[in-house]
């Protein structure tokens, strides 16, 4: 996945914030909507982590040492 998808991911998680944060908004419902929000939050960590590790491999694969 790429950085974009990540930042993708966190964008989804503000809306289900947003939403319960809404006044209205009965207080079990928030707490389902805070949890969408956390797991989109956890989709968007792993998304950048895979980015990362994606970026670094070519890097790690020289930098590792040679087989013997």
């Amino acid at each position: 996945m790429s950085s974009e998808t990540a930042k993708e991911f966190e964008g989804y998680a503000r809306d289900w914030v947003k939403l319960a944060r809404e006044p209205n908004t009965p207080p079990e419902v928030r707490e389902q909507l805070l949890q969408m929000a956390r797991e989109w939050m956890h989709c968007a960590m792993e998304a950048e982590n895979d980015a990362i590790s994606a970026a670094c491999a070519p890097a790690a694969k020289k930098a590792s040492p040679p087989s013997q």
